[in-house]
């Protein structure tokens, strides 16, 4: 599966052109449904093969409304972020985990202990 998201290589992402992510993303769907996982790719809105945040992870069937959070990403991801491609800044979402479940999502403007970047699926477009 290859999914498309707003962020990428050229915003909040551009350390990837010099080191890999430390840790894979968590998924949070919209029912909590379980199933099978997929190798995919996630990219980045450049109209640009180097936008490529991760390839070959394991994912499983992502919808609109469903979540994908990269942890710990580091100080510099949103200052280095642009509006390269027309592409506006992302938002930042807090997110509370408790037992390892994403639980819930605050949206404002809270104290930053460790940054995580979370994107919605507001439009997935899929290949296989």
């Amino acid at each position: 599966m290859e999914y498309y998201v707003n962020d990428g290589i050229f915003g909040s992402f551009y350390e990837l052109l010099f080191k890999k992510l430390d840790q894979p993303p968590s998924v949070a769907t919209f029912n909590q449904r379980v199933g099978k996982l997929y190798s995919s790719t996630i990219w980045g809105p450049a109209c640009n093969g180097v936008d490529k945040i991760l390839d070959n992870v394991l994912l499983p069937e992502l919808f609109d409304g469903d979540w994908i959070t990269f942890k710990d990403m580091g100080a510099y991801s949103t200052a280095l972020s642009s509006s390269f491609n027309g592409m506006p800044k992302p938002k930042s979402y807090y997110v509370a985990e408790f037992n390892g479940q994403i639980n819930g999502w605050v949206e404002g403007n809270l104290q930053r202990i460790s940054l995580t970047f979370t994107f919605k699926m507001d439009t997935v477009y899929v290949t296989s």
